[in-house]
């Protein structure tokens, strides 16, 4: 009897210690179980139809925006180097009025060494005009100004203009045989073309009558 009784006690104080063991974890000796933890799921984005379409369109504005910025920016930089061509273009050129006054007066000066070389007026007039001369083209070429070549050259519309068209068997066609007027470049630009006679071959009605 006083056996069962402490065998019973034995076992009241053993399911006691297993509760115990069980309301405090982390004792030594203890072995837990290890459940496993759950994956969190990835929330869901839901969008309303009428926010997606704002969205849309603010991407959309935002990326014309960007396009006409980018294209203001191209036509900056296009009248930033139009402007500074048009700078050195007037500085290069800004004395070309001054010397197209000044050509009659370079004509007049070989008109007149001309004349007093056939005519021998006077030699002392002759070396005087021709200094003048010297002196006052002197300073236009190192202005940059240059002397159109024209006879014996071939005709270019843009240097010359012709005044007068001459069969000739002498020379090639559509060659100058003579300058009426000298003709000028200021630096890249021609400011007065050469006025000049072209020559044309003859023609064939004209070359069987003779």
């Amino acid at each position: 009897m006083q056996e069962s009784k402490e065998k019973i006690q034995s076992k009241s104080k053993d399911m006691k210690l297993e509760k115990e063991t069980e309301a405090k974890p982390g004792r030594e000796g203890e072995v837990k179980e290890v459940k496993p933890r759950r994956k969190k799921e990835g929330r869901k984005l839901s969008v309303s139809r009428e926010k997606w379409q704002q969205m849309k369109e603010k991407a959309k504005l935002a990326e014309e925006r960007l396009d006409r910025l980018l294209r203001l920016q191209a036509e900056f930089e296009n009248y930033r180097k139009r402007v500074n061509r048009e700078r050195n273009e007037f500085i290069q050129y800004a004395i070309e009025d001054l010397i197209c006054d000044l050509l009659p007066v370079i004509d007049n000066f070989e008109r007149a060494i001309e004349s007093a070389r056939q005519h021998d007026n006077s030699k002392a007039l002759l070396q005087g005009v021709e200094m003048i001369y010297k002196q006052v083209h002197d300073v236009l070429v190192k202005r940059g100004l240059e002397k159109i070549e024209a006879v014996g050259k071939e005709f270019n519309p843009r240097e010359h203009e012709a005044v007068m068209q001459v069969e000739s068997e002498n020379h090639p066609d559509n060659t100058i045989i003579e300058a009426n007027l000298a003709g000028y470049r200021l630096k890249d630009k021609v400011i007065r073309p050469a006025m000049v006679k072209v020559s044309k071959k003859k023609a064939e009605s004209d070359k069987n009558n003779i």
